[in-house]
């Protein structure tokens, strides 16, 4: 008989290694002495807008204390009219600190603001009078200029490609100018924050849509070492998306077309090359790279999502069944309840799927979940592929015998 939640609950408090929460989940951050919160940061209940990403980025890099409030995107709901009220044009990333709002406009003057703001905290300026101050407007030109070209990018159907292997060629030939790792040299800087959100949807999104593979290509191997440089860096990820959810948020909101040339890193992203099958493989994305053991908390990581929040995640695996959804509702929680155990002690243990009269509901919804799992929203890069492998393994596997 499978477990309950309660159970299950025990189970995973158990574990020798149970995760904290995600830096995504965070409601406060705190910093050193601080004993409250130094300002309000309003960003996307996502996590996924790239300008609140290199604001997130910065307040984590900075240390600056601050709490969190999350508002919706436009394309995903109406945002609270309190909001408005604060922000007239409804817009995200903003700041506030004393009562007086800073930002609601897709500018990096934001970023310079809090520099200003909070001089005691680490700077991530170089000195003035320095070269690399010098070259800073400059690379935030060019960075500008990155934004731009991206956006007429998504509208295309990729007909600037070429001024995008030329830009990337300029920005790979920036961050050698003052010996890199990072584009102002050794030590990160807000240059690399603004580039950070945009270029990691690029690295993800021109291979799967059309096939131009830019990382590990051997044609920007200053871009490669950039990367190389971020991801030893805790907060960048803590904070970062993964190419699985860059495509597919991509994908909800801009009608791309896939070419050719992208279907062999498409099946790498989407799991049907079987790198979603259990037992898990290693992987190498130009996001990351897991070795699908989860032997790092990733398999409690996932679990503790589950278990912590089951009412609300068997209720959003509902919404594939539309007016249906009360009908299976038991029959959803039976089976996620299957998946949560299975990740706490492993699916050649786990206690057999009863039959159940709702097959075909069941594997819509656990599917639906499954191509859903947000990084950095919902959980980091490892625990969303232990996640999504174990969803696969309950549709294909477990599922498979029971009556429909």
């Amino acid at each position: 008989m499978l477990p309950s939640w309660e159970t299950l609950s025990k189970i995973l408090d158990a574990k020798s290694e149970i995760p904290s929460e995600t830096l995504s989940r965070a409601k406060v951050r705190l910093f050193g002495e601080d004993k409250e919160s130094k300002l309000i940061f309003y960003r996307d209940d996502s996590a996924w807008c790239p300008y609140c990403e290199y604001i997130w980025l910065a307040l984590e890099e900075k240390k600056i204390s601050y709490e969190v409030k999350k508002i919706q995107l436009r394309g995903y709901g109406q945002k609270p009219k309190w909001y408005y009220d604060k922000v007239p044009s409804g817009l995200v990333p903003a700041i506030e600190i004393d009562g007086k709002i800073l930002g609601g406009d897709e500018s990096s003057s934001l970023l310079l603001q809090i520099e200003e703001l909070f001089p005691e905290h680490k700077s991530l300026l170089p000195a003035e009078g320095t070269e690399e101050r010098g070259a800073t407007e400059d690379l935030l030109n060019l960075w500008r200029e990155l934004v731009s070209l991206w956006r007429k990018t998504m509208f295309s159907s990729w007909e600037h490609l070429e001024e995008f292997e030329d830009i990337l060629t300029r920005i790979d030939e920036a961050l050698r100018k003052f010996g890199g790792p990072y584009f102002l040299g050794k030590e990160f800087s807000i240059v690399d924050a603004v580039f950070v959100s945009f270029l990691e949807r690029v690295v993800s999104i021109l291979p799967y849509f059309h096939g131009l593979e830019i990382r590990s290509s051997g044609r920007w191997p200053a871009i490669d070492t950039w990367f190389e440089a971020l991801l030893s860096r805790p907060v960048y990820n803590a904070i970062k998306s993964d190419d699985f959810t860059n495509v597919h948020a991509t994908k909800r909101s801009f009608p791309l077309p896939e070419l050719p040339g992208g279907a062999t890193f498409r099946a790498k992203i989407d799991g049907t090359d079987g790198s979603w099958h259990l037992p898990l493989k290693p992987i190498e994305l130009p996001l990351g790279k897991d070795d699908g053991t989860g032997s790092n908390g990733a398999k409690e990581e996932a679990a503790k999502t589950l278990v912590k929040n089951h009412e609300a995640v068997v209720g959003f695996a509902l919404r594939s069944l539309e007016r249906e959804a009360d009908e299976h509702r038991e029959a959803v929680d039976l089976a996620l309840r299957c998946v949560a155990h299975a990740l706490l002690v492993g699916v050649e243990n786990v206690c057999t799927l009863p039959p159940i009269n709702s097959t075909k509901e069941v594997a819509l919804a656990a599917s639906y979940l499954r191509d859903r799992v947000g990084v950095p929203r919902d959980l980091s890069f490892a625990a969303a592929r232990q996640l999504r492998a174990h969803l696969q393994w309950l549709v294909h596997h477990h599922l498979r015998g029971n009556s429909s």
